[in-house]
């Protein structure tokens, strides 16, 4: 599982972490990253897509 949230991009591990991590809301993310909701949202869905690509989880 480490090595497979190593392997996301910045920005995903970032949306990611505050969100599922800190429970922070899109919005609230979008604020802290710099960047538009859906930008956030977008980051979030690679970035699970990913792991469970690298996890082999569906």
């Amino acid at each position: 599982m480490d090595r497979a949230y190593r392997r996301l991009s910045n920005k995903q591990r970032a949306a990611i972490t505050l969100n599922y991590h800190h429970g922070y809301s899109v919005d609230e993310c979008a604020v802290f990253m710099g960047c538009r909701p859906g930008t956030v949202r977008t980051h979030i869905e690679r970035g699970l897509a990913a792991l469970r690509k690298e996890l082999r989880v569906d």
